[in-house]
């Protein structure tokens, strides 16, 4: 079969290969090249993990049940891991009738590496400005795990981030929107860094800037395959020694593509930049969207510089994604569900303020009404489903979910 190919996040051949899959949605023939043996073409979604029932990104939830989370701690290595709210996820996946059955499922942290400095809304990491949030009209507000929140935090610190690019004007360059800071409890083996490509050289030495970094690549093992980024393309790097004088001596560098046929579909969660209301088009991280036939929800909020959405779409011939529905970010209202949504059994219960669901810590202390419980309480065991939001002070030193409705579901 004929098809445009195009480049863009992940390739699906070199993810297939990392993975242990057979090939994933690269077209072509028999049953499983690009099928999963059902002849149904693959899907691509990116974003942040806001819950789990199986595992939902940006709101939208994918069937897990044939698939474990991969991380790729060291260049070549993938090793399978349990997936954590507010961590960023690339999945492939199958529409099945309606249900989403996810294939394939990578956690991709921008950052991992010891704290150089912090301020009361950012701190400094690898060269990269980390921002928190706490608007959920701006993104997914932001997880904290190991430590309370950015004052918790000292230089030195080991750190793995979760977030989106997003463009500093001022600063004339990308920052880091944190969707999940974790403090380890010790230093990484490999320090990490992610983000978009720019002021790319060739010439003498192969080196590029990412944030505030200038990355040194001559050396460098490249994936997949040997290749060689290019201007714009997003790009994960991994080193063995801190930067000196904001240049990294890189060990190896992965571009990161995607390569679908024309007309594939995606889902793909970030915050807007380069926004062009006259042609109707923007940028995510390093996709362009052009939103000309989109149906854009909430209806009442406009689309602006910085805010975080949901595109869904086609990609067309030039790499680009054709939107047709964006959804922006936004803090609920009224009945409308929270921002965090958890389906499972009960653990590590203390009491109604303190216990877990699939490894979240939760407090319902504000829940006055347990739905389709009858004459049960809460406790380990008890299968439930539960909406709420992000809240600090959590018993383990970080975010706690703020239970607002609990339902029994056994």
């Amino acid at each position: 079969m004929t098809m445009k190919m195009y480049q863009r996040r992940l390739s699906c051949l070199a993810a297939a290969l990392l993975m242990g899959l057979t090939m994933v949605s690269c077209g072509g023939g028999g049953g499983g090249v690009g099928s999963g043996g059902t002849g149904e073409a693959m899907s691509y979604s990116e974003g942040t993990i806001t819950g789990f029932a199986s595992v939902i990104v940006d709101g939208t939830e994918y069937f897990d049940d044939d698939v474990r989370s991969m991380v790729e701690r060291q260049p070549g290595t993938l090793e399978p891991v349990d997936a954590q709210l507010g961590q960023f996820a690339q999945l492939e996946f199958e529409d099945d009738k309606g249900r989403l059955e996810a294939r394939a499922i990578r956690l991709d942290a921008a950052v991992v590496g010891p704290v150089a400095s912090v301020s009361a809304t950012s701190f400094e990491v690898m060269g990269q400005t980390v921002h928190s949030n706490n608007d959920a009209d701006l993104g997914p507000v932001t997880v904290f795990a190991g430590v309370s929140g950015l004052s918790g935090l000292e230089p030195g610190d080991p750190v793995e981030v979760h977030g989106v690019p997003r463009w500093n004007s001022a600063a004339g360059r990308f920052d880091v929107q944190a969707t999940r800071i974790e403090r380890l409890a010790s230093a990484p083996a490999s320090l990490r860094v992610a983000g978009v490509v720019s002021e790319l050289r060739t010439i003498g030495e192969l080196s590029f800037e990412l944030g505030g970094l200038r990355v040194n690549a001559a050396q460098a093992r490249r994936l997949p395959g040997g290749k060689s980024p290019s201007e714009g393309d997003r790009v994960v790097v991994w080193a063995t020694q801190l930067p000196v004088n904001g240049r990294l001596t890189a060990t190896a560098v992965r571009t990161l593509v995607i390569e679908v046929e024309e007309g594939g579909s995606a889902r793909i969660g970030g915050s807007v930049t380069d926004l062009d209301e006259d042609e109707k088009r923007f940028r995510l991280g390093g996709l362009t969207v052009r939103y000309d036939n989109a149906k854009v929800t909430p209806a009442d909020v406009e689309l602006f510089e910085g805010a975080y959405l949901r595109a869904e779409g086609v990609y067309s011939r030039d790499g680009s994604l054709n939107a047709t529905q964006l959804h922006i970010n936004r803090k609920p209202t009224g009945d409308e569900p929270r921002g965090v949504l958890l389906k499972g059994e009960i653990t590590d219960f203390t009491g109604v303020d303190s216990f877990k669901v699939r490894r979240t810590e939760v407090d319902a202390s504000g829940v006055r009404r347990l739905e389709e419980c009858g004459l049960r309480s809460l406790g380990n065991g008890l299968e439930v489903e539960i909406e709420g939001e992000l809240r600090d002070g959590g018993r383990g030193r970080g975010s706690v979910v703020w239970a607002t409705r609990i339902e029994c579901t056994d």
